[in-house]
């Protein structure tokens, strides 16, 4: 058996499932996001969301840019014009924001990455795949010394 073959198409595999792996670990933090409703009060500052949009209570939607919520303002900028806007708190009926949804994140990146991850280990695995792992046979080499590794 050629160890050096064997170790050489090992490794070649090895380090293309590193690829993948280091591919979708830099592109996973960019994630999926959702719109969801949030407290503007706790949201915005901790967040500082580029868009908000806003329900009044009369039931108008306002889209607000680079939101910022002072004492009980929430403070923006409206429409193409970037208008600037305050809207007491107490006017508002919901506000909703862009944010992080981690379900969606995993079902982008998680079930293909975990596909080619299985693939992978059942290729390496299967018994007869010419990818699979061989334990190297004992005996001795052409010289008539015995492997090292029996």
């Amino acid at each position: 058996m050629d160890l050096t073959r064997y170790r050489g198409e090992r490794e070649r595999e090895t380090m293309r499932l590193k690829h993948i792996v280091g591919i979708a670990s830099l592109l996973a933090p960019l994630g999926c996001k959702t719109v969801r409703p949030v407290q503007p009060a706790q949201y915005i500052p901790r967040e500082q969301p580029e868009k908000v949009w806003v329900t009044g209570a009369d039931g108008t939607p306002l889209e607000v840019d680079d939101p910022l919520v002072e004492d009980d303002t929430l403070r923006g900028r409206v429409g193409v014009a970037q208008k600037p806007v305050a809207i007491p708190l107490k006017e508002v009926k919901a506000v909703r924001a862009r944010t992080p949804d981690l379900m969606k994140t995993v079902l982008v990146f998680g079930v293909p990455l975990g596909a080619i991850a299985g693939y992978w280990m059942y290729e390496m695995l299967a018994p007869g795949s010419p990818k699979a792992i061989k334990a190297p046979e004992c005996g001795v080499d052409p010289e008539g010394q015995p492997y090292p590794y029996c």
